[in-house]
C-alpha cells in the first residue's frame, strides 16, 4: 500500500506539470468525495478533469510539488508548493499577470486498488486571491504571505510511515500537543509554557512566521485580541516519528478588528490541519497549521453572493457559493 500511495502522489505531480486534467481524473475512484471548508461534494472523473483543467487554463505555467508525506494504512497526509501564473483565460477574473505560489496539505483516503476515493485539503484561498489580484473590496489589503516559489518536483521527499497502533492512540495525545489547544487557552502562560523557547510557529493563513517565545506571545495576544471563547474539536490524530498531526475545528467569536475587517460579534467554525514538531522535552519546536480565511469569513457572513476561485484540489463549482 505505501509504494502504491508514493506511486500515485509521484503520478500527480507528474500530470500536474505537464498538465495532464484527464491522468490526474484518472488516480481518483469515479465516486471521489472531495471535502473543502468542511463540505463534500462528490464528483467522478468528469468533473475532477475539469476542474483542473480551468485551473491550467488559467495559470498556463501552473507547477507543483511534493515536499513531505506521511502515511498510515489506507489514509496519506501529503504536504505541496503550488503556484503559477494568471496569464491565461479564466470564467470570472480577466488575466492579471501575477504570480500566485502558496503551501498547503491534502489528506487522501485511498481504496485497495490505490485509487483515491477521499480527499480533505487544506489552503488559504484567501492567500492565493489577494496574490492573483482578485480579492475584492477590503479583502484585497489583507495582509498574507508572499508568493512562494514552487521548488523542482522530484520523485523523493521526506516520507513518514505509521503503524495501526500509533494512529489508535494518538488523537488524546494531539490534542494536548496542539497549538490549536493552546490557542484555546486563555492564559499567555499556559500557551508559552508548551513551546520550545526557538520554537517557530508557521501558520500559512497568517502573513509570516513567529519566530522564538516572544514572536509567540505577541501572536497569542494578537489572536485572543481578534477571536474569543476558542474551542478546539479534534477529529484525528497520530504521532510518530516525534511529530504530532491533528486535524478538527477551531470556533470561537470575532470580537475585535481583523486587519481592515472591523469586529462582527459573529461566531464561527474552522476546518484545520496542525503538524507539530516535538523536541527531547515533548515542547513544540515547530508547529506548520494549514486552514482556510476563507471558510473564516463565510462563518462571518462575507461573500454570500460573491464566486469563489478554488486551487484544483476542490472540484466544487463555484456558482453556489
Amino acid at each position: 500500500m505505501l509504494e502504491l500511495q508514493l506511486q500515485s502522489l509521484r503520478d500527480y505531480v507528474k500530470a500536474f506539470n505537464k498538465h495532464d486534467a484527464k491522468a490526474i481524473a484518472a488516480l481518483y475512484s469515479q465516486e471521489a468525495a472531495f471535502i473543502e471548508r468542511g463540505d463534500t461534494v462528490t464528483a467522478g472523473s468528469d468533473t475532477i478533469e475539469s476542474n483542473y483543467q480551468t485551473y491550467f487554463d488559467a495559470f498556463p505555467d501552473a507547477t507543483t510539488a511534493v515536499t513531505r508525506s506521511w502515511h498510515s494504512g489506507s489514509t496519506v497526509l501529503f504536504e505541496y508548493v503550488e503556484g503559477g501564473t494568471h496569464t491565461g483565460k479564466h470564467k470570472v477574473h480577466k488575466p492579471t499577470g501575477k504570480k500566485v505560489g502558496y503551501v498547503g496539505a491534502s489528506v487522501l483516503q485511498f481504496k485497495l486498488d490505490g485509487l483515491v476515493r477521499q480527499d480533505t485539503t487544506y489552503y488559504d484561498e484567501l492567500t492565493k486571491e489577494v496574490q492573483a489580484g482578485w480579492a475584492p473590496g477590503p479583502l484585497a489589503k489583507m495582509d498574507v504571505r508572499p508568493v512562494v516559489a514552487v521548488p523542482p518536483a522530484t520523485d523523493k521527499w521526506e516520507v513518514h510511515t505509521m503503524t495501526e497502533a500509533d494512529t489508535a492512540k494518538s488523537t488524546a495525545a494531539a490534542v494536548q500537543k496542539s497549538l490549536y489547544t493552546q490557542f484555546a487557552l486563555k492564559s499567555e502562560k499556559d500557551f508559552l509554557g508548551a513551546l520550545s523557547s526557538d520554537v517557530v510557529l508557521t501558520e500559512y493563513d497568517d502573513p509570516k512566521d513567529a519566530k522564538g517565545q516572544k514572536e509567540a506571545g505577541v501572536l497569542f495576544k494578537d489572536w485572543t485580541r481578534m477571536f474569543a471563547d476558542g474551542v478546539v474539536n479534534a477529529t484525528e490524530g497520530w504521532s510518530v516519528d516525534g511529530y504530532v498531526v491533528l486535524l478538527g475545528t477551531y470556533s470561537g467569536k470575532h470580537v475585535g478588528a481583523w486587519g481592515p475587517i472591523k469586529a462582527t460579534n459573529k461566531t464561527f467554525k474552522t476546518h484545520f490541519l496542525d503538524i507539530a514538531k516535538l523536541n527531547k522535552d515533548q515542547k513544540i519546536e515547530h508547529t506548520w497549521s494549514y486552514s482556510n480565511n476563507y471558510e473564516l469569513l463565510a462563518s462571518l457572513g462575507f461573500y454570500k453572493n460573491q464566486v469563489f476561485e478554488f486551487a484544483p484540489h476542490d472540484p466544487m463549482n463555484p456558482n453556489t457559493h
